[in-house]
């Protein structure tokens, strides 16, 4: 559950999704799990993306991660978001990949 609490906060991090999906995807989640504590913490901050972010990095860096997991829902998300080509407005799908790239890019490189 973490790995995709902290994708969806990436990907509203990038712009990719809005805060409205990210706030329902964690309503969802909290209906789910009501007694989660990490949960009814960021839904208290999920106005603060970098707040949030960093709530969820603090809770992954007790665990393992899962990285199998991390890409399916990343790819899962892309797919949806990538969508925009389909009716081809190659502009707006450049410019979600140009955001997300920027996101990760290694300094030095």
């Amino acid at each position: 559950m973490n790995e995709s609490l902290f994708l969806y906060a990436i990907l509203l991090k990038c712009e990719l999704i809005s805060l409205g999906s990210f706030e329902q995807y964690l309503n969802n989640m909290f209906l789910k799990y009501p007694d989660n504590e990490l949960l009814l913490e960021l839904q208290w901050a999920s106005a603060d993306t970098n707040k949030v972010i960093q709530t969820i990095s603090e809770s992954l860096s007790k665990e393992v991660i899962n990285y199998t997991i991390v890409g399916q829902i990343l790819l899962n998300e892309l797919e949806r978001i990538y969508d925009p080509l389909s009716w081809g407005d190659e502009q707006q799908t450049r410019s979600l990949y140009e955001k997300m790239f920027h996101f990760y890019k290694v300094e030095g490189d």
